[in-house]
């Protein structure tokens, strides 16, 4: 085998001295490049409002700040004697906790135990059967269940014998919904509001009275807005920001529940003698033209749409509806007094002067 000469191995460990030197010139140059990167972007995220079409300063705000909804309560619907004829009241929704993790003394559980005598105790107050129960108790992998339409809107009354059972793990959810103490007193006047599926705090009119002065009746929610912490709570000594919610305004109709009484009762003995698809009767106050009742047969009960609500659809509210307007004869923070209800034709309006008396235009009298 040929020996290197002094010469060649100089040669060789120079080459290699080199190429060592030009790869760590190599590593050097790209970690000043990727330093200089990365100070550019860290200078870019300082200086910047948007990155990328998202506003930084937004989404970190999102992060940390909760907004809670102040609801504002929705006015009252009176007679002209005062009496309450539509009105808010607690409704409560039930829900179970299913998840084990939740109890954290065996003693005191705050999860639902015994599921299958859970369902049998609760078939006794709910509408809804034992195997119903069970099956909403019986879900996996999830926190908390809710028991459909049967499980929503309870009472006051419902809710406190549910409670009495001493059932671990069940929690009630306060909300509210319309109520009319009358029934079926005037419903096609009144008409009837509720809230949705999606959002059950919104309570929205859908017909009548309710519907028409629905951004009257309803109000205008506030909100709460604070800092808050990785488990959601207000961090201590951050402002807070309030904005009161503005109450609904309550309005008093000219309906005289006495003459309203007499009137659905006439109807009631007229379906009962002669064969019709529907029937409306109103009084009016001759010299003034206030609606002193109004009453529709066949008519239905606004607490109870389920079951009344193929002739609340049939008989859509052929008293009060877009075609009728209500004047007022006047307005406080609080209150709005309604004198006259008149049905006006589509193609005329109605005009009201702001002098001692309310004058207005001629209009078909309902």
């Amino acid at each position: 085998m040929a020996r290197l000469s002094y010469e060649e191995l100089e040669k060789m460990k120079n080459k290699k001295k080199r190429s060592r030197i030009k790869y760590s010139a190599i590593v050097v140059f790209g970690s000043l490049f990727l330093f200089a990167l990365i100070i550019l972007r860290t200078t870019q995220l300082a200086l910047s409002a948007e990155i990328d079409g998202v506003n930084l300063k937004g989404l970190a705000s999102k992060r940390t700040t909760k907004t809670e909804t102040l609801s504002a309560k929705r006015g009252t619907i009176y007679s002209n004697e005062g009496e309450v004829l539509a009105q808010n009241v607690s409704s409560y929704k039930l829900i179970a906790y299913l998840d084990e993790n939740r109890t954290t003394d065996i003693t005191k559980p705050k999860h639902v135990v015994a599921k299958e005598y859970t369902a049998r105790m609760l078939s006794t107050v709910l509408d809804i059967s034992e195997e119903k129960l069970l099956t909403y108790l019986s879900k996996e992998n999830v926190y908390q269940t809710e028991f459909g339409s049967k499980g929503k809107g309870l009472t006051e009354l419902v809710k406190n014998k549910i409670e009495d059972l001493n059932l671990p793990g069940l929690d009630f959810i306060e909300t509210y919904k319309r109520y009319y103490p009358k029934g079926q007193f005037a419903s096609y006047v009144l008409g009837y509001a509720k809230s949705s599926s999606e959002d059950e705090t919104n309570i929205k009119g859908e017909m009548g009275i309710e519907k028409q002065f629905d951004s009257i009746l309803k109000g205008t929610d506030g909100y709460i807005k604070y800092q808050k912490d990785l488990k959601g709570y207000q961090i201590a000594g951050t402002p807070v920001v309030t904005e009161p919610a503005t109450q609904g305004k309550n309005i008093y109709l000219t309906i005289d529940s006495n003459i309203q009484f007499f009137v659905e009762q006439a109807l009631n003995k007229a379906a009962s003698s002669y064969t019709f698809d529907w029937y409306t009767f109103t009084i009016a106050d001759a010299k003034t033209g206030a609606i002193l009742a109004s009453a529709t047969t066949p008519s239905y009960n606004p607490n109870n749409l389920s079951s009344d609500i193929e002739n609340t659809i049939e008989y859509l509210n052929n008293n009060v509806d877009e075609n009728y307007v209500i004047v007022f004869r006047g307005e406080d923070t609080d209150n709005i007094y309604s004198t006259y209800i008149y049905k006006v034709e589509k193609s005329k309006t109605v005009t009201v002067k702001k002098k001692k008396k309310l004058i207005m235009k001629k209009t078909k009298l309902l």
